[in-house]
């Protein structure tokens, strides 16, 4: 079938590439999914995950980062033999590494209280990058040092300022940066992704823009070469606004394995304000702070 063999690709490039009690009110942009499964219903199921959960305190009031928490070097990696170490976790001590945690904290740009963290061992941060010495593989990475300092992160309260390891590779003028943050204290989303896409259910690709009012919001969605275009559905709630993105016009036949992009403008009922905005697909937020207001 046509639809099934492009979207069996396109997530193979997808992957490599908040609320009220009671049912919240549902407004969309294009044609209305059909078939394969009940995205409403996903998207009521995120919109209440999300409901008075820990991520949604945190959201507003801790630290919910919205970027990966480990850094390469920038001219990370010198052959696909070291990619590789990396990838499989590969890595050997030149020496040995501080083995007590302390306490720092995380403070933002915009200001507000400072939260107090724990701040993990170079040991126990280097750990999370996965050794395998007991595998016998070779070449390894190999660590010479590390250096307690700072890095900024993208968070849902705006820029933020984080502990981190730098650790020295040998052979590399760069470090490898990881959070030093203890776990304990990083948000996480309550419900996690869907296991496999759909024509009706897709991630979406991004957030272009949110309107000055609040009332409109342009996201980026991923479609096929034969079909008609993708649709977003807003369900919104008085905490959250979850987007469900779907595929228009698909139906059976060949066709080009190929991921298109196209903007999609979603209008709002009411101003989107300080609700959480959540992919329906992934059960996660999208970055509103990275994005500048249009209009």
């Amino acid at each position: 079938m046509r639809t099934r063999q492009l979207l069996g690709t396109l997530a193979l490039l997808l992957t490599g590439a908040l609320a009220l009690g009671g049912c919240g009110e549902e407004n969309s942009v294009g044609t209305a999914p059909s078939g394969g499964g009940d995205p409403t219903s996903r998207a009521q199921q995120v919109a209440d995950a999300w409901r008075g959960s820990d991520a949604a305190r945190q959201w507003h009031e801790g630290f919910f980062p919205l970027e990966e928490l480990a850094w390469l070097p920038p001219d990370a990696w010198h052959s696909g033999e070291d990619k590789t170490a990396y990838g499989e976790g590969r890595f050997t001590l030149a020496e040995e590494l501080p083995d007590q945690s302390s306490r720092g904290q995380i403070s933002w740009e915009r200001g507000g209280e400072p939260l107090a963290v724990e701040v993990q061992s170079a040991q126990a941060t280097f750990e999370l990058f996965g050794r395998t010495e007991q595998s016998g593989k070779e070449p390894r990475l190999t660590i010479t040092g590390a250096k307690l300092d700072q890095q900024q992160v993208r968070t849902s309260r705006g820029p933020a300022h984080i502990p981190v390891w730098y650790f020295t590779i040998k052979g590399y003028d760069q470090p490898l940066i990881r959070a030093a943050v203890s776990p304990d204290a990083i948000a996480e989303a309550p419900i996690g992704p869907v296991p496999h896409q759909s024509d009706d259910l897709m991630p979406l690709q991004g957030l272009k823009s949110v309107a000055r009012d609040g009332r409109s919001l342009t996201v980026f969605a991923g479609h096929g070469a034969c079909d008609d275009g993708p649709a977003v559905r807003a369900l919104e709630t008085g905490g959250n606004v979850v987007l469900t993105a779907s595929v228009r016009g698909t139906d059976d036949g060949p066709c080009t394995a190929q991921l298109l992009t196209a903007e999609v403008t979603v209008k709002l009922k009411q101003p989107l304000g300080e609700r959480v905005l959540l992919d329906a697909f992934s059960g996660a937020p999208m970055d509103l702070r990275a994005h500048r207001s249009a209009r």
